[in-house]
């Protein structure tokens, strides 16, 4: 950026960022309640877009008393506001991002059965809360004595932490668990009995996120940049900041947002989200019903349970043509659906919907039954219900 008063930038930023974010958040939670289907990820994202929030009102409060200035501009009294205002937007954008990154592992422990990765995304989960944790307190407690690091000029006898190696930590950090997140459901999604046109189309809404791995890298090069003049080149890592946690927050939205373009029937059609036709069969209540939003959640088989499933019952509609099945039981590591809906109330077992044709000539009989998913829209999430 050019120039030599980046305030307004900061203030610019700012509140572009809470006001896109707060469209985005306000209709996530709007879809999300409706749909009656609130879950651990929806209170997470809520919580990183609160301390987002945070995080552009202390640049803002900043960008008032000299933020974006030279600090020669600056006067003592404003430069302690300053360190104040500042510290208050590491450790706020720190938490966020621990709570954002949290919200994509929750919903990959409801999707992906897989047990390895299940533990692994809660290792995940863990692991994000602890170094939320550890970046915000040493940004806070940088010095010794503490209030040493919010007086300026700084006591000669005061001994403080240089925050470069505590960036370059939270860079690496941050790009390893970005890529575990975001390279994660691509090869389940791929997987899928799907067009390939919608399955690149899951992979990149669930991949989104990789987007934020290019800010990050933006920022820490701005980072390292910082030298004596920390009100003015503080400003455009800040921006980045703002940017990067952003980012994730409108990411973790965007699969929220099918449901919106299914009310618009040209998006819909123009999107190809929508088959055409719509699927006559009403699976115990829930097939296009208003809880479940018109579609069966996408969930992989559990190898793990393999009794108390649904018993088979049948279902037909004419004398000969079609006749559909839900079949309950057991399956093999190969069987694959797109339509899966957990029987059990631990969210495990599901319904294999199969077709059955047939037709009888004279005194002869053809018949054909394959095993085939049906699909006539595919959502990831979680339905709650029994």
């Amino acid at each position: 950026m050019a120039g030599d008063d980046l305030s307004g930038a900061l203030l610019a930023s700012s509140i572009t960022v809470i006001s896109l974010t707060t469209v985005f958040i306000g209709t996530r939670l709007w879809i999300r309640s409706s749909l009656k289907t609130i879950g651990t990820d929806d209170y997470l994202i809520t919580a990183a877009w609160a301390f987002l929030t945070g995080l552009c009102a202390c640049t803002i409060l900043s960008a008032k008393v000299g933020f974006g200035k030279h600090m020669n501009e600056v006067s003592n009294q404003d430069l302690q506001k300053f360190l104040r205002y500042t510290t208050g937007c590491s450790a706020t954008f720190s938490i966020g991002i621990g709570c954002a990154k949290s919200s994509f592992a929750v919903l990959y422990l409801r999707i992906n059965p897989q047990p390895v990765l299940r533990i692994l995304n809660k290792c995940l989960i863990v692991f994000l809360a602890m170094q939320a944790i550890e970046e915000a307190l040493i940004v806070i407690l940088q010095c010794r004595p503490v209030m040493a690091a919010y007086v300026v000029p700084r006591p000669a006898h005061a001994k403080c932490l240089d925050l470069r190696v505590l960036w370059w930590c939270t860079f690496v950090f941050n790009m390893c668990t970005d890529l575990f997140l975001f390279i994660q459901p691509i090869p389940a999604m791929w997987r899928l009995h799907l067009p390939v046109a919608k399955r690149l189309g899951l992979i990149a809404m669930l991949s989104l996120g990789l987007l934020v791995c290019i800010t990050s890298i933006i920022r820490i090069i701005f980072v390292t940049r910082i030298g004596p003049d920390a009100t003015y080149e503080f400003a455009e890592p800040m921006i980045w900041s703002q940017v990067e946690l952003a980012s994730l927050v409108v990411c973790s939205t965007i699969p929220c947002l099918r449901q919106v373009i299914q009310k618009v029937p040209w998006l819909n059609h123009a999107l190809g989200l929508s088959s055409g036709r719509r699927s006559s069969n009403n699976y115990y209540g829930w097939s296009g019903s208003k809880k479940t939003g018109g579609s069966i959640p996408l969930k992989s088989y559990n190898q793990n349970h393999k009794d108390g499933y649904l018993k088979s019952k049948s279902k037909g509609n004419t004398a000969y043509g079609l006749t559909s099945h839900a079949i309950g039981g057991a399956h093999t590591k190969n069987d694959s659906t797109e339509e899966i809906f957990p029987y059990k109330t631990d969210g495990n077992g599901a319904i294999l919907v199969t077709h059955e044709m047939a037709r009888d000539i004279e005194s002869h009989t053809s018949s054909a039954a394959p095993s085939i998913a049906h699909v006539d829209d595919c959502e990831i999430g979680d339905n709650k219900g029994t």
